[in-house]
């Protein structure tokens, strides 16, 4: 291994991996994004390393498997926000052919304002983009739980998409949003992103 000595704590009985490093190299070996993304998350939640200390020990690991898309859920996870889900999911609109919905569209609730992820007005749909992070505790949950059937209530339907329809089956997710827009009364077709698209599979 390059570096050894300044990536071990030699201090440790017995020396080990610093836990920044440590968990940097488990995420990179995740079985999918979603499981990296938990595993990134984990770290954090569990206080074996923090955001900013694992993003100075990915400058120490250059060639690390996945080390752009870490370093963005890190960036995410460091301003509580799941932009990398936002991004990725706004390129499986556009590749697909589908409707280019409203981002963050502002709603006054009892509660306050809210802003949803991805709204399509014009067919009374809401997606909403949940990365594992920021919607694991029971008060998060509470509040999606308030969201949905606030959107019941307004005739609106309300899709929940996660690190693994957006990163693992976009193309089946693209297919199932566009038949949501369908029923919907979007009138026009998707269309399959490349000759390996699974749109509708």
């Amino acid at each position: 291994m390059s570096r050894l000595e300044a990536l071990i704590g030699w201090n440790g009985a017995p020396p080990r991996m610093q836990p920044a490093h440590a968990a940097l190299r488990v995420a990179s070996r995740a079985a999918d994004v979603d499981d990296m993304v938990s595993r990134l998350a984990d770290a954090v939640n569990w206080r074996v390393a923090s955001v900013a200390r694992m993003l100075e020990a990915l400058e120490d690991l250059p060639s690390l498997a996945r080390r752009s898309l870490i370093r963005e859920v890190l960036l995410d996870l460091k301003a509580g926000a799941c932009s990398v889900l936002e991004r990725e999911y706004l390129r499986i609109e556009q590749a697909h052919g589908l409707p280019i919905g409203r981002r963050q569209a502002p709603r006054r609730t009892p509660g306050g304002k809210e802003f949803r992820d991805v709204e399509y007005e014009e067919y009374g749909l809401v997606v909403e983009l949940n990365g594992r992070a920021f919607h694991s505790g029971k008060q998060a949950w509470d509040k999606d739980l308030e969201r949905e059937l606030d959107d019941l209530l307004d005739a609106k339907v309300q899709a929940r998409l996660g690190w693994r329809q957006v990163f693992g089956t976009p193309c089946r997710t693209a297919g199932k949003i566009a038949t949501l827009l369908t029923q919907r009364g979007w009138a026009d077709q998707p269309s399959r992103c490349g000759p390996d698209c699974v749109l509708g599979a």
